[in-house]
């Protein structure tokens, strides 16, 4: 082989390499633009690149953004102060199925460690169990949910950031229902007091 022929060979695999490398850049750029960010890519993030993914859609619609850790975030995602300079912890849950009630439980330990006033559950889930609604009502937690996320994408892609703001600062609140009796009371029959099997006399 010729030093000519060689030369063709290696500056046009050069070029071949540098315009995939342009390539994969320009489609990685366009998957992490948040303007340009769908829901079927938030439902195949995994849950760290939807917090870095919401970190960014709080802060440019006004909060005042923190991520926390990823260990020891002590039940929040994100901690943030709005236009009444109020915290709020957020709990991010990038699921498919059904929410439960560990995100509640989570979200209020961190609105108390953070020392929140407000405390949100913000999810892609399909739905939220009833179970996890009335624990929400009862500990004052509150939720955005899929739709919410659905119609805060078409509001980016319409650089409408107020409006962002707003449908991120009214989530749902839980109505309180009456919770009927869900206690046992130990029974104590004299001297007897007995729970399944283990008593004491």
């Amino acid at each position: 082989m010729e030093f000519n022929q060689l030369i063709g060979i290696i500056g046009v695999s050069l070029i071949i390499l540098l315009t995939i490398w342009i390539w994969q850049k320009a489609f990685r750029r366009k998957q992490t633009d948040v303007k340009k960010v769908t829901l079927r890519q938030i439902d195949r993030m995994d849950g760290h690149a939807f917090e870095d993914y919401m970190a960014v859609v709080y802060a440019a619609s006004g909060y005042k953004t923190w991520q926390t850790k990823k260990s020891r975030d002590y039940g929040a995602d994100l901690v943030l102060i709005d236009d009444d300079n109020e915290t709020i912890v957020i709990q991010l849950k990038r699921y498919g199925a059904n929410l439960g009630l560990s995100s509640v439980q989570e979200i209020y330990a961190a609105k108390a460690y953070y020392q929140a006033s407000k405390s949100v559950v913000l999810t892609t889930a399909e739905s939220v169990t009833d179970s996890c609604w009335q624990l929400a009502a009862a500990t004052d937690v509150h939720f955005l949910v899929r739709d919410d996320i659905v119609e805060m994408i078409k509001l980016i892609k319409k650089d409408k950031w107020d409006d962002v703001y707003w449908l991120l600062a009214t989530p749902h609140i839980p109505e309180k229902k009456n919770r009927g009796n869900q206690l046992d009371e130990v029974a104590t029959n004299g001297r007897k007091i007995q729970v399944g099997d283990y008593f004491l006399k």
